[in-house]
């Protein structure tokens, strides 16, 4: 334990088993160190990466639609879309709070809005599981992979790795 001497204030640390420091203890924080792949900018480029794919695939599954062409882009496509709508709608839902609004309206209970939003990446997640098992039984059959679907389904994997991280996979309030 350490003391600074100017302001009085106590430092301590916990070490892991291999002497690398694992929390930090400052006054009445606790800091506890993470991974690099949980790193703010690690994550923010991870949030980039999947939502530019999911852009750019819900743009041409919506062409691929417009012009009445099946080229298979269409699950991958209602996977981006369904992705694209949760942002927006956890944007929404969390707007008022991030704008000075009611503070306390998720301390109790989550809004039955909150949980609708918070089920579709559970939605997409299945989606994606069903997009995964229909590009390797084309794989095997000999039809190739789509590139589109290959790159849908990094970033679905990156996207919901993202949000394990901060807890928005699910109902764990």
């Amino acid at each position: 334990m350490l003391r600074n001497t100017t302001s009085g204030g106590y430092t301590a640390f916990e070490l892991d088993e291999a002497g690398e420091a694992k929390f930090l203890f400052q006054a009445r924080f606790p800091y506890q160190r993470v991974i690099w792949l949980q790193t703010p900018n690690v994550q923010l480029g991870i949030l980039v990466f999947s939502l530019l794919v999911f852009l750019a695939a819900a743009v041409i599954a919506a062409r691929s639609l417009v012009r009445r062409k099946a080229t298979g882009v269409n699950l991958a496509g209602l996977i981006s879309a369904l992705n694209l709508l949760f942002i927006g709608g956890l944007i929404i839902v969390m707007l008022p709070v991030a704008t000075g609004g009611d503070k306390w309206q998720f301390s109790l209970e989550p809004s039955l809005a909150l949980q609708a939003v918070l089920a579709i990446p559970l939605v997409s997640g299945l989606l994606a599981a069903i997009l995964l098992v229909k590009s390797l039984l084309d794989w095997r059959r000999g039809r190739g992979i789509h590139l589109f679907n290959a790159l849908v389904l990094v970033g679905m994997a990156a996207f919901l790795f993202f949000l394990q991280t901060w807890n928005l996979l699910g109902w764990r309030f």
